[in-house]
């Protein structure tokens, strides 16, 4: 299943607008207290920055019912 779709930034007068494929982008940010991984999903491409399909899985949607007595 491919997703796609435009997207546009605003920033002050001037005006990005782009049409592009939803992706997974992977980025690594160094700190000084470690390394971070992220994955963000955008359509919007962008040069070096590793990516991967993007997939819908709601395999971990967990619906939880509880009973609470009190006596």
């Amino acid at each position: 299943m491919n997703l796609t779709c435009g997207g546009r930034e605003l920033q002050g007068q001037s005006s990005k607008s782009w049409e592009g494929q939803w992706r997974i982008q992977k980025e690594q940010v160094v700190a000084p207290w470690g390394i971070l991984d992220l994955r963000t999903p955008s359509n919007r491409q962008r040069e070096g920055v590793e990516t991967e399909d993007f997939r819908l899985d709601l395999s971990g949607y967990r619906l939880r019912l509880g009973l609470s007595f009190a006596f």
